[in-house]
């Protein structure tokens, strides 16, 4: 996959651990896509919101206690448990869904919850050109 060289920089952790690592992820996830690049946002819509495991908060504190923040505005999907008070879910699924969403937020997240970007008032989108139809 090839890499620009301010993607190989956030690979080499030349703009922190965060980032390192955040970058390890993409570049694995489009290898195993077998993506030829990666390509810039300018806005994020994140359907991990989902509490799932144990895993799932130890990566997410990790990414807290580095200081990381998200790059371009992002908005969470919806949670994996209802979050009211007067939910029919069990509690324990509700204090773990929460504190998913409590962390996506400390990194910067905006907790819309919805399954529908699209909707908003600025979906997310690749760049500008892929957003107004013109390549």
């Amino acid at each position: 996959m090839h890499l620009t060289a301010e993607d190989k920089s956030c690979l080499a952790g030349d703009r922190g651990e965060a980032t390192r690592l955040a970058m390890r992820f993409l570049v694995a996830a489009g290898e195993a896509m077998q993506a030829s690049r990666l390509i810039d946002i300018t806005r994020c819509h994140l359907v991990g919101s989902y509490y799932a495991g144990e895993a799932d908060l130890l990566l997410l504190r990790r990414f807290a206690a580095l200081g990381a923040k998200v790059r371009v505005p992002t908005t969470l999907n919806a949670s994996s448990a209802c979050l009211d008070s007067c939910s029919l879910n069990p509690q324990i699924d509700q204090e773990q869904a929460g504190l998913v969403v409590r962390l996506h937020e400390q990194l910067g997240c905006d907790p819309v919850l919805t399954c529908a970007p699209y909707h908003l008032p600025a979906p997310p989108c690749a760049r500008r050109a892929y957003c107004l139809g013109r390549v």
